[in-house]
């Protein structure tokens, strides 16, 4: 059986032109916290090789 995938075209509106963005940073808070837990899941597993980056 054969299968192609399909093609998706994504496509952004444009903003408008009196629309205002703030300047504040915007930081996920919710990384820091799945970075830590993945990376400690992988350590207990012993996935990780000596020379693995993790972050």
């Amino acid at each position: 059986m054969l299968s192609t995938a399909p093609e998706y075209q994504i496509t952004w509106e444009k903003l408008p032109h009196d629309f205002v963005l703030d300047n504040e940073c915007v930081d996920n808070l919710n990384q820091p916290l799945l970075a830590a837990a993945l990376t400690e899941s992988l350590e207990i597993a012993a996935a990780l090789t000596d020379n693995s980056l993790t972050i």
